[in-house]
C-alpha cells in the first residue's frame, strides 16, 4: 500500500508497542495517570462495548491511558485514526499537557457504513470490498450493495464515492462518468471535486441506482488497483496475513 501510494518505504518506521510499552519509564507514567485519572472519565474516552457497560473489564479502562502515553513515547505530533477514537484522543489532548507534553494534532476517518447495510463486518464478506477483490467482485458487491434510491442514510455505495472515489479523482484530475444509453438521458459527467452535486442528483431522483452502480464499481476497481496488484504479487504473503481467504 506504501508502494502504490507514492510513498518510499525505506522512510517508515515500523514500532511495535511492546518496543516501549514494557519499559520502566512507561509503566510509572501509566500508574501516575491512572492515580489521577478518574473512572468515569477513562470510560467516558473508551470503545463504546466499555462505555455503554455497567461492569467493564479494567482492561478496557486502561487502554485509553495506554494510548494517550503511546503518543508520548512515539514523539508523535499527529495522532490518526477512526472518527471512533476521537474519545482517546480527546482524553489525549487533555492529560499530555497536564504532564508536561505536547497535545498532538488529531486526525480522524470516517467510518463507512457496509455495504449490506448497517455497520461494516469483517465476518461479512459483502459488506465491503477487500483490496485482493478482482474486479468482478468488486463490480458485484456494488451491484448488490443497499442502496435505494433517494436515500443518504446507511448508503455504503454513496459513501465510497465521497470519501474514496471522488478524492483520488481530484487527485488525478479526473472526472467521474456515469454512463446511461440516450433514451435515458445520456452520460453524466461530475467534476472531482464537486460530489455534493452528485448527491444532490441522487437524492432528487435524476441518478438511479441502477445507473450508478456499474460506475462505482468501476471506479472503487481502478482506484485498488495499484494495491491489488501489489498484494497479488506476493502470493506467499497473501496466504500468510490472509490464511482463510488466500490460504492453500
Amino acid at each position: 500500500m506504501i508502494d502504490a501510494a507514492g510513498a518510499d518505504p525505506g522512510q517508515i518506521r515500523f514500532v511495535r508497542g511492546t518496543d516501549f510499552e514494557l519499559d520502566e519509564e512507561y509503566t510509572l507514567d501509566l500508574l501516575r495517570m491512572t492515580a489521577e485519572t478518574t473512572l468515569a472519565r477513562s470510560q467516558r474516552a473508551a470503545s463504546e462495548v466499555v462505555r455503554e457497560s455497567d461492569s467493564p473489564n479494567l482492561g478496557g479502562l486502561l487502554y485509553p491511558l495506554m494510548q494517550t502515553l503511546d503518543v508520548r513515547a512515539l514523539e508523535a505530533d499527529i495522532a490518526y485514526g477512526g472518527i471512533d477514537q476521537r474519545g482517546i484522543y480527546m482524553l489525549s489532548r487533555e492529560l499530555l499537557p497536564a504532564y508536561g507534553w505536547s497535545a498532538p494534532v488529531c486526525l480522524f476517518a470516517p467510518l463507512l457504513s457496509g455495504l449490506s447495510g448497517g455497520k461494516m463486518s469483517a465476518s461479512d464478506a459483502n459488506s465491503k470490498i477487500n483490496l485482493t477483490d478482482s474486479p468482478a467482485t468488486v463490480e458485484e458487491k456494488i451491484q448488490a450493495a443497499y442502496c435505494p434510491a433517494g436515500e443518504l442514510e446507511g448508503n455504503g455505495v454513496l459513501e465510497y464515492l465521497e470519501h474514496l472515489v471522488f478524492p483520488v479523482l481530484a487527485e488525478r484530475g479526473e472526472q467521474f462518468v456515469v454512463e446511461r444509453p440516450d433514451d435515458y438521458g445520456g452520460d453524466i459527467v461530475y467534476d472531482a471535486d464537486d460530489y455534493e452535486a452528485l448527491e444532490a442528483a441522487f437524492l432528487s431522483g435524476e441518478l438511479h441506482p441502477a445507473d450508478l452502480k456499474p460506475a462505482v464499481g468501476e471506479a472503487v476497481s481502478a482506484v485498488i488497483d495499484p494495491v491489488r496488484e501489489q498484494l497479488t504479487a506476493e502470493p506467499e504473503l497473501l496466504a500468510e496475513a490472509y490464511p482463510e481467504s488466500h490460504g492453500a
